[in-house]
C-alpha cells in the first residue's frame, strides 16, 4: 500500500538583537508570517495561521525581511514598508492593518482616526482590537496608534516599548514629536 507523504513548506525564522530586545521573524518566501520582540522565533508559531503552525522553521539569518528590520533599528524606520505580509483576519481587521501602514514613521494616529481610514468611522474599539491582534509588529506599525487621550496606551510587547519605538521614529525621521509615556 503507498503511504500518502505530505510535505510542509519550510518557514524561515531569525532572531536579532535590537536596542530594545530581541525581535524574531517567521518567514516563508514571499511574505512575513509572524514578527515580534521575543527571543527567539519559534515562540511566534502561535501566531501563525494554524495551517502554518506545525511547519518546519529553518534558521535564515539574511532574509529580506531582517535586512529591513535592521536597517529600521540603523535609523530607516521606512525600510520594513517594503516588505510583504501576510495575516489572515476578518474584513474590517483587514482595512485596519491596511491602513496602518498609512501612518509615516514618526506620526501617531488615534484609533478613532483609524477606524474612519478603514471605513468605520464608530469602530474605534474594533480598530484597537485589530491593532492588539497585529501578528508582524514593526511590519505593520501598530505601534503608530493610540488612544483619544494621546497617551502611548497598550502595546503587545509592553507601553515602554512602544514608546521607544515611536521616539525612536522621531529622532531618524527628525521631525518633531512628543511622545508621551503611557
Amino acid at each position: 500500500m503507498d503511504s500518502i507523504v505530505t510535505s510542509m513548506a519550510t518557514i524561515a525564522g531569525c532572531t536579532l538583537p535590537t536596542p530594545c530586545g530581541p525581535f524574531s521573524i517567521l518567514a516563508d518566501d514571499d511574505c512575513v508570517l509572524a514578527a515580534g520582540f521575543v527571543e527567539n522565533a519559534q515562540l511566534l508559531t502561535a501566531l501563525l495561521d494554524p495551517s502554518r503552525r506545525h511547519s518546519p522553521i529553518r534558521d535564515a539569518p539574511t532574509h529580506r525581511a531582517l535586512l529591513a528590520i535592521q536597517a529600521y533599528m540603523d535609523g530607516e524606520p521606512a525600510a520594513p514598508a517594503s516588505i510583504a505580509v501576510i495575516q489572515p483576519g476578518p474584513p474590517f481587521a483587514a482595512r485596519v492593518l491596511r491602513a496602518l501602514s498609512l501612518i509615516p514613521p514618526g506620526q501617531t494616529m488615534l484609533y478613532k482616526e483609524l477606524a474612519a481610514l478603514a471605513g468605520n468611522p464608530r469602530a474605534q474599539r474594533a480598530a484597537g482590537s485589530a491593532c492588539a491582534r497585529n501578528k508582524i509588529a514593526i511590519f505593520i506599525p501598530c505601534h503608530r496608534a493610540v488612544p483619544a487621550d494621546n497617551r502611548v496606551g497598550g502595546y503587545a510587547y509592553g507601553s515602554e516599548r512602544k514608546s521607544w519605538l515611536l521616539q525612536h521614529e522621531c529622532a531618524t525621521t527628525k521631525k518633531e514629536c512628543i511622545v508621551v509615556r503611557g
